[in-house]
Protein backbone atom coordinates (compact mmCIF):
# COMPACT_ATOMS: atom_id res chain seq x y z
CA UNK A 1 0.00 0.00 0.00
CA UNK A 2 2.86 2.69 0.81
CA UNK A 3 4.19 2.30 -2.45
CA UNK A 4 0.72 2.53 -4.41
CA UNK A 5 -0.33 5.57 -1.89
CA UNK A 6 3.05 7.32 -3.04
CA UNK A 7 2.78 6.95 -6.33
CA UNK A 8 -1.17 8.08 -6.30
CA UNK A 9 0.04 11.44 -4.42
CA UNK A 10 2.79 12.12 -7.14
CA UNK A 11 -0.53 11.80 -9.37
CA UNK A 12 -2.31 14.58 -7.73
CA UNK A 13 -4.51 12.80 -5.19
CA UNK A 14 -3.09 14.67 -2.36
CA UNK A 15 -5.93 14.05 0.36
CA UNK A 16 -6.87 11.23 2.16
CA UNK A 17 -10.82 9.88 2.07
CA UNK A 18 -12.35 7.43 4.84
CA UNK A 19 -15.82 5.81 3.38
CA UNK A 20 -18.61 6.12 6.59
CA UNK A 21 -21.34 3.77 6.52
CA UNK A 22 -24.55 4.49 8.73
CA UNK A 23 -26.24 1.43 10.16
CA UNK A 24 -28.65 1.03 12.76
CA UNK A 25 -27.63 -0.87 16.06
CA UNK A 26 -29.50 -3.75 17.71
CA UNK A 27 -30.71 -2.26 21.52
CA UNK A 28 -30.50 -5.72 22.78
CA UNK A 29 -34.07 -5.77 23.47
CA UNK A 30 -35.19 -6.81 20.07
CA UNK A 31 -35.63 -3.04 18.80
CA UNK A 32 -33.37 -0.72 16.98
CA UNK A 33 -30.75 1.64 19.21
CA UNK A 34 -28.95 4.69 18.31
CA UNK A 35 -27.16 4.49 14.20
CA UNK A 36 -23.27 3.78 14.30
CA UNK A 37 -20.75 5.13 12.23
CA UNK A 38 -18.15 2.60 10.15
CA UNK A 39 -15.58 2.84 7.59
CA UNK A 40 -15.77 0.32 5.03
CA UNK A 41 -11.88 1.05 4.38
CA UNK A 42 -9.47 -0.61 6.86
CA UNK A 43 -6.92 2.27 5.96
CA UNK A 44 -7.56 6.35 4.09
CA UNK A 45 -7.72 6.21 0.65
CA UNK A 46 -5.74 8.56 -1.08
CA UNK A 47 -8.29 11.13 -3.10
CA UNK A 48 -8.51 14.42 -4.70
CA UNK A 49 -11.22 17.32 -4.23
CA UNK A 50 -11.75 19.60 -6.56
CA UNK A 51 -15.17 22.01 -6.65
CA UNK A 52 -16.86 20.57 -9.83
CA UNK A 53 -19.25 23.37 -10.60
CA UNK A 54 -19.80 26.87 -9.85
CA UNK A 55 -21.97 28.05 -7.48
CA UNK A 56 -25.72 26.89 -7.44
CA UNK A 57 -28.53 28.72 -5.04
CA UNK A 58 -31.37 26.77 -3.77
CA UNK A 59 -34.36 27.94 -2.39
CA UNK A 60 -34.80 25.99 0.72
CA UNK A 61 -37.01 26.71 3.81
CA UNK A 62 -37.94 29.51 2.67
CA UNK A 63 -34.62 30.88 2.07
CA UNK A 64 -32.49 30.98 -0.87
CA UNK A 65 -29.18 28.97 0.14
CA UNK A 66 -25.84 27.78 -2.06
CA UNK A 67 -24.37 24.42 -2.79
CA UNK A 68 -21.03 23.65 -4.33
CA UNK A 69 -20.63 20.49 -6.59
CA UNK A 70 -17.47 18.67 -5.64
CA UNK A 71 -15.33 16.04 -7.74
CA UNK A 72 -13.78 13.41 -5.18
CA UNK A 73 -11.70 10.96 -7.24
CA UNK A 74 -10.56 7.76 -5.27
CA UNK A 75 -9.21 4.41 -5.89
CA UNK A 76 -11.23 1.68 -7.13
CA UNK A 77 -9.31 -1.36 -6.34
CA UNK A 78 -6.74 -1.18 -3.38
CA UNK A 79 -4.41 -4.56 -4.31
CA UNK A 80 -6.80 -6.94 -5.42
CA UNK A 81 -9.87 -5.52 -3.00
CA UNK A 82 -12.81 -3.41 -4.74
CA UNK A 83 -13.27 -0.40 -2.49
CA UNK A 84 -16.56 -0.69 -1.15
CA UNK A 85 -18.96 2.72 -1.33
CA UNK A 86 -22.35 3.22 -2.12
CA UNK A 87 -24.21 6.38 -2.54
CA UNK A 88 -25.80 6.42 0.79
CA UNK A 89 -22.22 6.31 1.97
CA UNK A 90 -20.59 9.64 3.48
CA UNK A 91 -17.56 10.60 2.20
CA UNK A 92 -15.43 11.98 5.37
CA UNK A 93 -12.05 14.08 3.80
CA UNK A 94 -9.31 14.22 6.56
CA UNK A 95 -8.00 17.77 7.60
CA UNK A 96 -5.33 18.89 5.87
CA UNK A 97 -3.02 22.13 7.28
CA UNK A 98 -5.50 24.61 9.10
CA UNK A 99 -8.60 23.12 7.00
CA UNK A 100 -10.97 20.64 9.34
CA UNK A 101 -11.45 17.07 8.34
CA UNK A 102 -15.23 17.42 6.23
CA UNK A 103 -17.94 15.09 5.49
CA UNK A 104 -19.09 14.93 1.90
CA UNK A 105 -22.97 13.44 0.72
CA UNK A 106 -22.47 11.70 -1.95
CA UNK A 107 -24.81 12.71 -5.22
CA UNK A 108 -23.64 9.94 -7.54
CA UNK A 109 -20.75 7.80 -8.30
CA UNK A 110 -19.26 6.75 -11.82
CA UNK A 111 -16.51 4.24 -11.47
CA UNK A 112 -13.67 5.66 -14.46
CA UNK A 113 -12.55 2.73 -16.19
CA UNK A 114 -12.43 0.21 -12.97
CA UNK A 115 -9.11 1.96 -11.87
CA UNK A 116 -10.67 5.03 -10.04
CA UNK A 117 -13.96 6.04 -8.65
CA UNK A 118 -15.23 9.62 -9.35
CA UNK A 119 -17.90 10.97 -6.85
CA UNK A 120 -20.00 13.94 -7.13
CA UNK A 121 -20.68 15.29 -3.97
CA UNK A 122 -21.58 18.24 -1.28
CA UNK A 123 -20.49 19.12 1.88
CA UNK A 124 -22.64 17.80 4.28
CA UNK A 125 -22.22 21.15 6.61
CA UNK A 126 -23.98 23.30 3.74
Amino acid sequence: MPQIFGALQQSGLMDTLSIIRTTAADDGAGGVGAPVETATNATPLPCSVVPASAFDEQFTGGRTTGKVEYKITFPAVIGIVAVDVSPRDVLRVAARGLEPERDYEIGGLKRASGVVIEARAFLSDE
